[in-house]
């Protein structure tokens, strides 16, 4: 009564019990398993996918009235692959997080691994990457991670981009940064990317163009970046 119901991975309930949620919504009421009366519902449904529930409905996958109802404010999330810029701060987040929960001194990431989490893909998004900084935080015995203790996928999708000479300098000619680096004190997500920006700008001598293809983001993405963090040419 009065709480929230995640229902995750929607896109994965078979299709008798999509009409059993459904009726759910509809009526605002349920019994319990074994029950004999209907019990009043005040609940909030939100439900998630990373599935083309559009798609699944054409294909008669997915009851179309249950989309329609649960699709009255919709949120896209869009995949990791899409934000990349996003990654350094992210990694930066994390690393903060698990220092915390296991006791690390951690502070930030050398910069040719940066380049290998820019370049690799994330098809398991945010959680993929969550867990591969898990795991090298358990195995790093320096104060900074190295791609030593990051999965083989990871590391060849930097090696396939630009090689691992060319990824050093790529890197280097790029951010021009060596590490990323969290103070003891902690730091602002925020402040990292305006950090990024702000190095990036410094490299191409104020060029936008380049600076956008050097983040990985559109020119007017990086406009808007600019100006949120108050940022001028």
């Amino acid at each position: 009564q009065g709480g929230t119901v995640f229902l995750d991975e929607i896109g994965d309930m078979p299709i008798a019990m999509q009409a059993k949620v459904l009726k759910v919504i509809e009526n605002r009421r349920y019994r319990r398993l074994g029950g004999s009366s209907d019990i009043l519902s005040d609940t909030r449904i939100v439900a998630a996918t990373n599935q083309d529930l559009p798609l699944m409905v054409k294909e008669g996958k997915f009851r179309a009235d249950l989309y329609y109802r649960l699709n009255v404010m919709p949120i896209v999330l869009p995949s990791l692959i899409e934000r990349k810029m996003d990654i350094p701060q992210l990694t930066a987040y994390f690393i903060n997080r698990f220092n915390g929960e296991y006791g690390r001194n951690i502070e930030g990431v050398d910069a040719q691994t940066m380049h290998f989490l820019m370049a690799y893909d994330w098809p398991g998004n945010v959680r993929e990457l969550r867990n591969a900084i898990e795991r090298a935080m358990m195995l790093e015995r320096s104060n900074s991670l190295t791609s030593q203790h990051f999965s083989s996928e990871i590391i060849d999708a930097g090696k396939l981009e630009s090689g691992v000479d060319g990824a050093e300098e790529g890197v280097e000619d790029c951010f021009a940064m060596g590490q990323i680096r969290l103070p003891k004190d902690g730091i602002s997500l925020d402040e990292v990317e305006k950090q990024l920006i702000q190095l990036a700008l410094k490299r191409w001598d104020g060029n936008q163009t380049k600076a956008a293809e050097c983040l990985r983001m559109s020119r007017d993405t990086l406009r808007y970046r600019m100006k949120k963090f108050d940022l001028h040419k």
